[in-house]
């Protein structure tokens, strides 16, 4: 299994966990329930995704990590109370390249995901793996790219971007 995808949640206490990539928020990215779900914490990333039946959510997100390229993700209206509610349409799927990274559509296949991102060149791409601190493009072979994640960041020379909500 891949090391490193964190996986934010909140406590019904309140506490929040994993919720920083070291001293830096804006480097790296977690998985997770959105943060306008939980009302606190960070972004987390966005996902879009196929059931096995084949039906499109394009608002989701990561419950948890299945391997380098799989993951269990669930519709992200289906988040109750930092839950994830029965109609959240939970699937374990495979990141797979979609038909345009740069409006954001997924494959067409059923139990597969889509997560986005932006090279150093800021041209877009799909995510082939993706751990805390980097993110892998489609290419053959893949480049590996350090990434930062927020909704104020940009790719820069020296940071890819991830998209997330």
């Amino acid at each position: 299994m891949a090391r490193g995808l964190k996986i934010a949640h909140k406590e019904s206490s309140g506490a929040l966990h994993d919720q920083r990539i070291g001293t830096n928020i804006t480097q790296g990215a977690v998985g997770g329930i959105p943060q306008w779900v939980t009302g606190t914490g960070v972004a987390t990333l966005k996902v879009q995704y196929r059931t096995t039946a084949g039906v499109l959510h394009a608002n989701a997100y990561i419950i948890s990590q299945k391997g380098a390229k799989q993951f269990l993700v669930a519709n992200a209206v289906g988040a109750v109370e930092g839950y994830t509610h029965s109609n959240a349409s939970a699937t374990v799927c495979t990141l797979a390249a979609g038909a345009s990274a740069a409006t954001g559509a997924p494959a067409a296949t059923a139990a597969t995901m889509a997560i986005v991102g932006y090279t150093t060149a800021n041209t877009a791409f799909y995510a082939s793996r993706i751990t805390s601190k980097h993110v892998y493009d489609s290419a053959t072979p893949p480049n590996k790219y350090r990434y930062r994640s927020a909704a104020t960041q940009v790719a820069t020379a020296t940071f890819a971007n991830v998209v997330v909500h």
